[in-house]
């Protein structure tokens, strides 16, 4: 029985062998799987096809979004008080 598109995209994409996901389609294509395209069109696949391939080549992983909140703002970190200042 033939592996799922989702599952053989997944394994070719953690080989590192495939920098881009048009790469990986050409692939499940060359290997008579149907529909690929529309298979792996939805956004959270194909961050997850990037992400595999990325760890596998051993790249950092890449950040998306808003950074975590600290607490503290950079600009606040040198712990004065922003109402000592001069008033403009």
């Amino acid at each position: 029985m033939q592996k799922s598109i989702i599952e053989r995209a997944l394994e070719l994409a953690a080989t590192g062998e495939y920098a881009r996901i048009d790469h990986i389609e050409r692939k499940l294509n060359a290997e008579g799987y149907t529909n690929v395209a529309s298979h792996l069109d939805g956004p959270t696949i194909r961050r997850q096809l990037r992400q595999v391939a990325s760890e596998a080549r051993g790249e950092p992983t890449k950040r998306r979004g808003r950074p975590p909140a600290s607490g503290v703002l950079a600009s606040d970190a040198s712990g004065s008080d922003p109402t000592d200042g001069p008033l403009i």
